[in-house]
């Protein structure tokens, strides 16, 4: 009996945007956020919509801090910058809503 064939060959993660070292994957099960300065393991995150992931990015870009913190908006923006003294100002907000 043989095999039912596989014609869908599409890669899992579709490059949907880029802004500057950041880039939006479409998975299937949202997006994933990555600064391609920083190796996948290193510098990903997974974000459900694609609104809040431009979002994300805008404030990686900018270096500004949100404006209402979540925990784990904070902790995905530590993820995937790259400048330490933008991370030390997320991770001090983030010892604050803690």
């Amino acid at each position: 009996m043989r095999d039912k064939p596989n014609f869908d060959k599409s890669p899992g993660a579709r490059k949907i945007y880029q802004r500057k070292e950041y880039v939006i994957y479409q998975v299937k099960y949202g997006y994933i956020v990555h600064n391609i300065k920083k190796h996948f393991e290193e510098g990903h995150t997974h974000i459900h919509t694609f609104n809040k992931a431009k979002s994300l990015i805008d404030l990686a870009v900018r270096k500004k801090l949100p404006n209402t913190p979540r925990k784990w908006e904070i902790e995905s923006l530590i993820r995937i910058v790259k400048d330490e003294v933008y991370k030390d100002r997320l991770r001090s907000l983030l010892e604050e809503i803690k």
